[in-house]
């Protein structure tokens, strides 16, 4: 028991070291970095939103979500939501990434809304819409891009990883709400010429196409495109191409049982709702390696007055965005708008008008601007010189190839030459930085660009050239493209800047150390050190970060918990010290090494003890067996019982002879109920006390084979010669009435044994043995011998009588 326990304390003291993390092993502290929750919320075809419009994860074309009806088949008048604004727009829900199984699925997680949203491209505008919705919603319709939303905080929004706002719970009727949105009105020369300088995050995921896509699907993409120069061109080829060969019909679709739906819509049907057209433009453009997502939403919408739109379920729509490089995410509409109008005035009757929205791609619209500035330049070219390149005098164009040339060099000097200052240096992901520019051959400063990092757009420099802004979140840690860019002053700068996660950690989460000693703790920007990063504990400022981003903190008896404060993003770390359990882990051994000391120190051997116990106690049951059993045998044998020979007698007998055994038992029976549970708890109690006791001699029966040898040694203890002498009364009480009686005295139990017939000489030596045990004053071996000798020849006559 002793070594068990020992294992036991040293288990508990290697777990005391590993638990968790093993002593020495580095904490990160990034647990308490994590701002992105995954939200289960309602999605139903009979919300605004629902279903397959972009509150469901997954998007199946021609059916919809949860064996609910397709809201694109939808031509109800149903009244969904209002809008009141100075620029209508397509109402956007979400958008989708991966295309599988004749599916859109919406992957990454989402990220509860607290503040502005960064836009993700170039603005030029922002709008106020104010919104009413006439049914519950799952999801905010809005314009792209959204970049605040007000009256919702107590439903609660989610931001997609395609900037969809979810809402956590549906929202009640009649709910308004107002959405700030960013506008883009892009140059059409400069978005047509936009070449596919992709970043490789936009690139990898929005490309991406299930490996048995149909080739001809590909082969359609390629015939489509050939004569196409830029990612743009390209898509408003394969828009023009759909709106061309298919019609817009609500109550179109594929055969579920057939192929993939997009190659049944391209191949093998005539026309199709907005999703079928949307889908087979995305997968098209993807098939050209030009990214691109499938979006859904709402179209503009009924005109209701000045600046009022009303949205209804005829209006829900799907369309494409295209990421263009320099520009962001562009939307496309490969559905005709003509045909999908006249659908919508059909359900909502003829006198009511339709919105109509230019989208910032204008596929339709030529370059007019351009194509005339470019045809003066020729008219002008031509009135000035003739086939030899002179002028109409016969003299050469001296004066104006210098004047070309000077212009040149004119235009090599004014190349303005950008200076850009970043701090902090790493930038912190979610954590606030500044930007100083200045045009260096100007002296002066760049106000008015706008400063994108990674595409994602962060603001405009002020007056000063200067910009205070937040990291976006979305940003990945690592090295990034800041860009500015004027198109006025024709700049577009770049240059790259390192962006990390903040992050504190120590040299271990566990730590052996004295209450009030101090532990290093490291405050570090992706791989690099942080100086002058602010050490709290409950709000009290503790230490401030040297140049290797190390602060010495003090910690108590069971640990310390700290913060790291810098540049607005704060993170957390716990250091837990095992001092205070592997003291008292060390105060428990100590004590178990104490008793186990103790116990070994006696001269007691246990395990022999109970053993010989064990021994004593099986002895005694196989006796008293054996005299029941004598005992038995002997009253069935009876000399009356030998000598009856009549049948009658024999029979009498037989059914007698139970009650006559009755009887007997009862007269040995205990002199009372409690008497017998004493004699029992007494005896098991002088068991257990004899295993786990003190002393060294096991209390066997006086009778067995080394009892006397034993015995007669003379033990100088005498608390076991007592212990000796009782046991052999014990068993002298038990042979003579067969039960204990503890209301008599030793006196009267011995007159009663003489008045038994049983020997008187050696009854009295037994008695005077015990009573010198017991009360003294004499206690040595010669007592023990003489109540062992007379309780053999109690027994002995006892044994004669039975015979």
């Amino acid at each position: 028991m002793i070594a068990l326990t020992c294992l036991l304390a040293l288990g508990l003291l290697a777990v005391s070291f590993t638990g968790g993390a093993t002593l020495g092993a580095p904490g990160t502290g990034d647990e308490t970095d994590t701002t992105t929750a995954a939200v289960e919320r309602v999605d139903h075809p009979g919300l605004v939103g629902g279903g397959s419009l972009g509150g469901a994860a997954e998007n199946p074309i021609g059916t919809g979500v949860a064996n609910e009806s397709n809201p694109f088949t939808n031509s109800s008048d149903e009244l969904q939501f209002v809008v009141e604004t100075t620029q209508p727009s397509y109402w956007r829900v979400d958008g989708y990434t991966t295309y599988e199984n004749g599916t859109w699925v919406r992957t990454g997680d989402s990220e509860r809304y607290s503040d502005t949203l960064a836009a993700t491209g170039r603005i030029s505008d922002e709008v106020s819409h104010q919104i009413t919705l006439t049914r519950q919603a799952s999801a905010a319709p809005t314009s792209w891009q959204p970049a605040t939303i007000e009256n919702l905080d107590d439903v609660g929004v989610d931001v997609s990883s395609e900037t969809g706002l979810l809402l956590v719970e549906p929202t009640p009727i009649g709910r308004n709400y107002t959405v700030e949105t960013y506008q883009y009105e892009p140059d059409l020369q400069q978005l047509r010429s936009s070449q596919e300088n992709y970043p490789a995050s936009i690139r990898q995921q929005y490309t991406a196409l299930p490996d048995d896509l149909p080739d001809r699907i590909s082969v359609l993409g390629d015939e489509l495109t050939e004569e196409t120069e830029t990612p743009v061109e390209a898509a408003c080829e394969i828009e023009s191409w759909i709106q061309d060969t298919h019609d817009y019909d609500r109550s179109v679709t594929h055969d579920e049982a057939g192929a993939d739906p997009i190659e049944q819509y391209l191949f093998e049907m005539d026309a199709g709702n907005a999703e079928y057209a949307a889908s087979s433009m995305v997968v098209l453009l993807r098939s050209q390696g030009i990214p691109a997502r499938y979006v859904t939403g709402y179209a503009p919408g009924a005109i209701d007055g000045d600046g009022t739109y009303t949205v209804h379920s005829v209006h829900s729509h799907a369309w494409v965005e295209v990421y263009v490089t320099g520009h962001g995410w562009i939307p496309f509409d490969p559905t005709d708008p003509a045909d999908r109008m006249a659908v919508e005035s059909d359900a909502l009757g003829p006198d009511t008008e339709m919105a109509d929205v230019m989208l910032p791609s204008q596929c339709g619209e030529p370059i007019e601007a351009e194509e005339d500035e470019e045809s003066t330049q020729d008219d002008d070219t031509d009135d000035t010189e003739d086939g030899s390149g002179g002028t109409e005098d016969g003299s050469t164009n001296q004066t104006e190839e210098n004047e070309e040339g000077d212009s040149e060099e004119e235009i090599q000097e004014s190349e303005l030459e950008i200076t850009v200052s970043v701090s902090p240096e790493p930038l912190v992901i979610g954590g606030d930085a500044t930007i100083g520019t200045e045009i260096e051959n100007e002296n002066d400063s760049l106000s008015g660009a706008t400063v994108m990092l990674n595409e994602s757009v962060v603001g405009v420099t002020n007056d000063s050239g200067g910009l205070e802004f937040t990291v976006p979140s979305s940003i990945d840690e690592g090295e990034t493209t800041l860009r500015i860019t004027d198109e006025d002053r024709e700049i577009d700068h770049e240059q790259t800047v390192t962006v990390g996660e903040l992050r504190l950690t120590s040299d271990s989460e566990e730590v052996l150390a004295l209450p009030g000693q101090n532990i290093s703790v490291i405050t570090t920007v992706g791989e690099e050190p942080v100086e002058n990063a602010t050490i709290a504990h409950d709000g009290s400022t503790l230490a401030q970060t040297d140049s290797d981003g190390v602060a010495s903190i003090p910690i108590s008896a069971t640990g310390v918990t700290v913060s790291a404060e810098y540049v607005g993003q704060s993170v957390t770390l716990s250091v837990t010290n095992q001092f205070l359990l592997l003291t008292g882990l060390g105060v428990f051994i100590l004590i178990l090494g104490t008793v186990g000391t103790v116990l070994s120190s006696r001269e007691s051997d246990t395990i022999s003890t109970a053993q010989t116990r064990i021994s004593g106690l099986s002895d005694r049951i196989e006796q008293r067996l054996i005299n029941a059993i004598a005992w038995i045998e002997a009253t069935l044998t009876r000399p009356e019982l030998r000598t009856e020979t009549s049948l009658g007698a024999k029979l009498w007998w037989v059914v007698t002879a139970p009650m006559v055994l009755l009887r007997a038992v009862w007269k040995r029976r205990p002199d009372s109920i409690v008497s017998a549970i004493w004699t029992s708890v007494y005896g098991f109690y002088t068991f257990i006390r004899g295993l786990f006791g003190r002393g060294t001699e096991a209390e066997t029966d006086p009778t067995s084979e080394n009892a006397s040898d034993r015995d007669s040694t003379g033990s100088s203890d005498p608390e076991a010669q007592g212990r000796s002498i009782g046991s052999i009364w014990r068993s002298f009480i038990r042979v003579v009435f067969g039960r204990i009686s503890p209301n008599q005295t030793a006196g009267e139990l011995a007159q009663q044994a003489i008045q038994k017939g049983f020997p008187r000489e050696p009854v009295i030596r037994i008695t005077t043995a015990f009573r010198e045990a017991v009360y003294g004053p004499r206690r040595d071996g010669q007592d023990m011998t003489e109540a062992a000798t007379a309780l053999s020849a109690i027994e002995q006559s006892q044994s004669e009588e039975t015979e």
